[in-house]
């Protein structure tokens, strides 16, 4: 939320971007996601033609990550951005053998092919930890273009668990908490369409969707949705700003 704030200060000539760069940098470190949130922001800048902060925002972001990037250079012996249990993840999500230990059955109906990509690779033969995440990711990503018709039922899976109110592996409690989210999407959606002609509804709008196919086709689950929240939260505000003319004065 901090980094959209100063974005839009940006985007409203008030700012550079490098603090919106930088605050984006900051929330990578913590969920690697966020990445993909750097071009969607450069996008938006783009469109409210702000062309400097283009510049600015690049250079924001790269001096939050710099320090991680050395660091993989020194330990890895490769400046490597993205976090390497990435790939673990993608294996793992979509391995029908895990996916069942976590309750999620594939249909009967749909086959699945060339299962022998899911062997994990034997250590012997990789030498390190790029190595090895490289050759888990490559056996993943073969899986998944041989088996288009479970990747598209976990997508489809994935999505309603991502707008769920919870529970699974974070119990109960949190499922009956979770609820709150639905009434929080309900008002922040009544401020988002009453004020939907502002250019930073757009892109709250954007944030929502992206989000939503991300973990659609990667991952799922509530827990990663606090992006998501953050818009309908910024929604609440515009609704409970609205003035005569049913629209809020961002």
């Amino acid at each position: 939320m901090i980094s959209l704030c100063f974005l839009f200060s940006s985007a409203r000539g008030r700012g550079s971007g490098f603090l919106t760069g930088l605050f984006t940098g900051l929330f990578f470190l913590v969920r690697a996601t966020a990445l993909f949130l750097l071009p969607l922001e450069m996008a938006y800048l783009a469109w409210r033609r702000r062309w400097k902060g283009l510049l600015f925002i690049a250079l924001g972001f790269a001096a939050a990550v710099s320090p991680w990037v050395i660091r993989n250079s020194v330990e890895l012996g490769a400046p490597v951005l993205m976090p390497t249990k990435g790939s673990l993840n993608l294996w793992m999500r979509n391995h029908p053998e895990v996916l069942a230990l976590e309750g999620i059955d594939l249909p009967e109906g749909i086959p699945v092919h060339s299962p022998e990509l899911l062997r994990y690779p034997s250590t012997d033969s990789l030498q390190g930890e790029l190595a090895r995440s490289a050759a888990l990711g490559e056996s993943a990503r073969e899986f998944m273009s041989r088996n288009p018709r479970m990747i598209l039922w976990l997508a489809w899976d994935r999505a309603g668990e991502f707008l769920s109110p919870g529970g699974s592996t974070l119990g109960e409690g949190a499922r009956t908490a979770g609820f709150l989210f639905y009434g929080i999407a309900l008002f922040g959606a009544i401020g988002l369409w009453r004020n939907r002609r502002h250019p930073e509804t757009v892109f709250l709008f954007a944030v929502f969707i992206l989000y939503l196919l991300l973990h659609a086709a990667a991952h799922g689950g509530v827990r990663y949705r606090l992006p998501v929240d953050s818009v309908f939260l910024l929604g609440m505000a515009m609704c409970g700003c609205m003035g005569k003319d049913g629209e809020c004065a961002l």
